[in-house]
């Protein structure tokens, strides 16, 4: 594809008072002195509290489960099992595979699996009730890795996704497989070809500091108001809809302080969490917290993508890519919900690690007995970027190439092409980033690369037994920028503003940024600038903190918030005082005309 120049106009039109200048933290004081409120903290009225009993089998089928004895302890409240979920009730983001897995099931399908949700007065009384369960299971035959999964006589996780495969789909995509150019023929042009079979055994658990919790309280039969920890209330309450078959504005989240998310708490279809609390609400007919104990954070937890891969690629002595394919299998454990997104993010990343136009890229997402997989930091590029990444230094090691040099050559440009398979009918896209390789010269500039890299093999120093050496990689992604971000700015009659949001605070400071913006959007003062909490009834819909995109796609939408208030203050100054639009200008809080301040 060839490589047009962008023209950018510069952003920057005025001097900024904030953006990019220290001010003190809306939560700084609060958060280190201990009076900032996270769910954890409320406390509604005739509230209860829910534990959750674990299976400690990878695949079993409850043959009996007896709660009779745990009913009769003080405190206990009420107990769920499978029998009261609805039959219409799936873990799902509502975008993804045939709906399968449930919150309960008479089947369990994992070790931590949820058998049984315990409601009692305390914590403590929820703990031990759930000594008193009784619960009989046939043991079924387990598969815990991809290539078991995969096996002809291998048992089957669910009826609706067989061959434990789930179909690579994701919203209005039918199959994100694809192929661009000839990459057969392009590897027979290599000078050098590399065939590796790899795979990459993860399982990491994110484990922020403050484990999921959250606070279930039905109003009737139809609005259920979810208190969660979470860093994307609009898409929080978006799933849980879709797993429940409600609409959206039956699903009321409200978003306490967030204790920090590094992509776990998004619940963009891991939302046991959510569903648990629901289920405990609406069975004991009151409010209910469910809050994840540190030790289910760590063992019952979503965690990241197992995978298996095969990489072909060709490059020449010039460190010039003639063409690359990947072959993935990633493992989805036992709830097939947002992999297929992960690994379409995944494969964008080949494109910016080689530069060429012959890519092709198949995948599968493969079930197992195991955790369900889920979004983290790095959502998909950083899996892919690491398995290509091995097959590139093989290449490089046996040409003799220095991988700084490599990644100098094939660094995407400003306005290079890029192949992303999720944007439909416009799949090769222009990048709109600085030029990378000015990114790779300066860091290996900084780090003395060329000083400290002594060739294939070679230590960069030797002290003793100890031998040092060095690397480098490169990687990056389409980000969700250009999913829907919606702000309001309400100015009131004392010249200050409230911004409402749903992008939620988890630690990165986004709503500092929102308040910063917008007073230099406005040029008034920043303490003029409150920040509403966030909550999906007052505040419009966004795709929330996720993806690196809270400060480039909400910010924008607050700023063009502003613009747009700007605007109808100056309409509104026409017609009320006569003085011509173009003549107005909202500043320091106050209407000026700009003719005669």
């Amino acid at each position: 594809m060839s490589e047009e120049r962008v023209v950018r106009k510069p952003y920057q039109e005025k001097e900024l008072k904030y953006v990019g200048k220290e001010i003190p933290r809306l939560l700084g004081k609060d958060l280190v002195t201990g009076k900032a409120k996270f769910t954890g903290d409320i406390r509604l009225p005739n509230m209860a509290y829910g534990r959750v009993l674990r299976s400690p089998h990878p695949h079993a089928e409850i043959v009996s489960i007896d709660y009779s004895r745990a009913l009769e302890l003080p405190g206990v409240v009420t107990v769920v099992t499978y029998k009261d979920v609805p039959e219409d009730m799936y873990i799902t983001n509502g975008m993804s595979p045939a709906k399968h897995a449930k919150p309960l099931d008479k089947i369990v399908r994992c070790i931590g699996d949820a058998v049984a949700l315990v409601v009692a007065e305390t914590e403590e009384m929820a703990d031990e009730a759930m000594e008193y369960i009784d619960v009989e299971y046939e043991l079924l035959k387990p598969v815990l890795t991809i290539d078991e999964a995969l096996a002809e006589d291998a048992p089957q996780i669910y009826p609706q996704l067989p061959g434990n495969t789930a179909p690579l789909t994701f919203f209005l995509v039918d199959n994100i497989d694809w192929e661009e150019g000839d990459v057969d023929q392009a590897l027979t042009e290599a000078d050098c070809v590399i065939d590796l079979d790899t795979n990459l055994m993860s399982a990491q658990n994110p484990l922020t500091a403050e484990a999921p919790t959250i606070i279930g309280d039905w109003n009737g039969e139809d609005i259920l108001t979810l208190y969660a920890s979470c860093a994307a209330p609009s898409y929080t309450a978006f799933n849980v809809g879709a797993s429940m078959n409600k609409p959206y504005e039956q699903i009321h989240v409200i978003a306490p302080c967030c204790g920090g998310s590094f992509g776990s708490k998004l619940f963009m279809g891991n939302v046991h969490p959510l569903l648990f609390a629901a289920l405990m609400s609406k069975k004991a007919d009151r409010p209910v917290m469910y809050a994840m104990t540190k030790e289910e954070h760590f063992a019952a937890n979503q965690i990241r993508m197992n995978m298996k891969a095969n990489v072909k690629i060709g490059i020449n002595k010039d460190a010039s890519v003639t063409g690359v394919a990947l072959r993935q299998w990633c493992e989805a454990g036992t709830a097939a919900t947002s992999q297929e997104n992960m690994m379409s993010v995944g494969g964008i990343s080949m494109s910016m690690m080689c530069r060429t136009t012959n890519m092709r890229y198949k995948g599968d997402v493969v079930m197992t007995n195991r955790l369900p997989s889920g979004s983290f930091r790095g959502y998909g590029y950083m899996e892919t970027t690491a398995i290509i990444a091995r097959a590139i230094f093989r290449a490089c090691r046996e040409l003799d190439l220095d991988p700084f040099d490599y990644f100098v050559k094939n660094a995407l440009t400003h306005g290079g092409m890029y192949y992303n398979s999720l944007a439909i009918g416009r799949e090769w896209q222009k990048s709109v980033s600085p030029d990378w390789k000015d990114m790779v010269i300066a860091s290996g500039e900084k780090f003395r690369w060329k000083e400290r890299f002594k060739g294939w093999g070679v230590p960069t120093k030797v002290d003793g037994a100890k031998r040092r050496g060095v690397g480098c990689c490169l990687c990056g992604q389409s980000d969700l920028g250009g999913m829907a971000s919606n702000t309001n700015i309400m100015l009131n009659s004392q010249g200050g503003v409230i911004v409402q949001t749903l992008m939620n605070e988890h630690g990165t400071g986004v709503r500092d940024v929102y308040r910063k913006i917008v007073a230099d959007e406005l040029e008034i003062p920043i303490v003029n600038v409150t920040i509403a909490h966030a909550n999906t009834q007052t505040s419009p819909s966004d795709f929330g903190s996720m993806a690196a995109r809270s400060t480039y796609a909400g910010g924008m939408s607050a700023m063009y918030a502003c613009k747009d208030l700007k605007k109808k203050i100056a309409e509104q100054t026409e017609k009320r005082l006569g003085i011509p639009a173009e003549d107005v200008e909202f500043k320091g809080g106050f209407i000026v005309r700009k003719s005669n301040p």
